[in-house]
């Protein structure tokens, strides 16, 4: 018997029983009528359905299975399952369900899309007397499996100076149904130090570089969070769930220094002190700086240029001019930050120039007219000259005449200017010999 159709059927057998030559003439009928019903199932037929062939990993998948026959027994199934690779699930293998639905959670350890095939054979349990219905019409559902996304984030140096690039190598460590991509969050560890990018954009997987400016005095950083996800992980959506990849950029600032001196002008032959002060107390590595001094033809010191740590904070110089005039000295203090992970200095840092002015020793010049030897009542004429022709400062000079005891004058002692070149002093000896 085939039942091609999807309800129960029925054959009826009557037998009616004759003698076959029953009277000499004949048979004999008219025998107890025997009737038989024989019921034929189905074939065992089911439905099975999903929302999605293609889900995240780590989720549960919905089978709707429902019976497409109508029979004496019960429609049933078993489940035969193959998982692939990396893949685990909750579904023991050749296990009989009732029609309804079943749920199997997914794991996909690996970095590959994965598959799990599930083959539904339909039964009809109690389909005869003495057994179940087999021989169903097989169904067969295949469901892929994204990996969790995830990916590789690589910078060649994590700690930056101030107004400096920072390149982001990406790439994608999955093979994936649907396209990787990522959404980037990036925060500030305050307003001193600034970044190019949005605080929150969705990218795809590319390298980009950042252009971070610190406009502070200590050093600061931007965190990068790069939480990737898969476009279209499933027919319906996205995966999200990604593995976190974070980076902190440390970002130094630009190298800075305070340099007092007490007095730009000195007298010759005197010492200069400095006071340093470091600028940036807080940053990644050590701050220094490079002094060079510039004594130019005629000026003479100890030779203080070199390099120096945070805590070189005093230096002194001992200048000697060996010349009439004013001359200066450059001091040119130039910072700079040598970072902690070994990278190149960060220099480009703000410079200071210093000056000091070194006056010569004063001089001057006297000529005597008409002669050193006068007569008695005679004026004597003094000329003066300023060898010192350029200085900071004003040129001056003291005058101070000891007559003695017999020698009487103008009384021209005193304090004079450069513009005093000529003094004239009468002279009168009260004595008898020369004074």
């Amino acid at each position: 018997l085939v039942n091609s159709g999807a309800d129960v059927e029925s054959v009826t057998y009557v037998f009616t029983p004759f003698i076959e030559g029953g009277t000499n003439i004949g048979d004999c009928h008219n025998g107890v009528v025997e009737t038989v019903t024989i019921y034929v199932n189905p074939t065992p037929e089911m439905s099975v359905s999903v929302a999605d062939t293609i889900i995240c990993n780590d989720e549960n998948i919905v089978f709707i299975t429902d019976s497409l026959v109508s029979t004496l027994g019960e429609v049933r199934y078993t489940v035969d399952v193959s998982y692939s690779g990396n893949v685990t699930g909750a579904i023991a293998n050749g296990t009989a369900h009732d029609i309804g639905s079943m749920t199997d959670h997914l794991i996909n350890t690996g970095d590959e899309v994965e598959s799990v095939t599930y083959v539904f054979r339909p039964f009809i349990e109690g389909g005869t007397n003495s057994g179940d219905c087999f021989n169903g019409i097989a169904e067969t559902v295949t469901i892929y499996v994204n990996p969790t996304p995830e990916m590789s984030v690589t910078v060649a140096d994590t700690l930056l100076c101030n107004d400096e690039d920072v390149n982001f190598v990406l790439d994608s460590l999955v093979s994936t149904r649907g396209t990787l991509r990522y959404t980037l969050d990036v925060t500030t560890s305050s307003g001193d130090v600034t970044s190019t990018l949005p605080t929150t954009s969705i990218r795809d997987i590319s390298n980009f570089v950042d252009h971070l400016v610190n406009t502070g005095d200590d050093d600061e950083y931007v965190t990068y969070v790069f939480t990737p996800f898969i476009e279209g992980g499933t027919n319906s959506g996205d995966c999200h769930n990604g593995i976190i990849e974070t980076v902190t950029i440390y970002v130094n600032p630009t190298p800075d220094i305070e340099v007092i001196a007490p007095d730009s002008v000195i007298c010759n032959d005197e010492d200069v002190a400095f006071n340093i002060q470091n600028l940036n107390p807080g940053v990644q590595g050590e701050w220094k700086y490079n002094l060079v001094v510039d004594y130019g033809a005629y000026i003479s010191g100890d030779g203080i240029g070199g390099e120096y740590d945070g805590s070189d904070t005093n230096l002194t110089d001992h200048l000697v001019n060996h010349d009439t005039a004013v001359h200066g000295v450059s001091y040119h203090f130039t910072p700079r930050i040598t970072p902690s992970d070994n990278g190149l200095d960060c220099g480009s840092g703000r410079d200071t120039t210093i000056w000091i002015w070194v006056n010569p020793s004063p001089e001057i010049r006297v000529n005597i007219l008409p002669d050193t030897v006068i007569c008695n009542e005679d004026p004597i004429n003094l000329f003066i000259r300023n060898p010192n022709y350029n200085v900071r400062g004003e040129w001056l000079y003291n005058l101070t005449v000891d007559y003695g005891t017999y020698i009487t004058g103008d009384n021209i002692g005193g304090e004079y200017d450069a513009t005093d070149v000529v003094l004239t002093d009468q002279l009168t000896n009260h004595d008898t010999m020369y004074h």
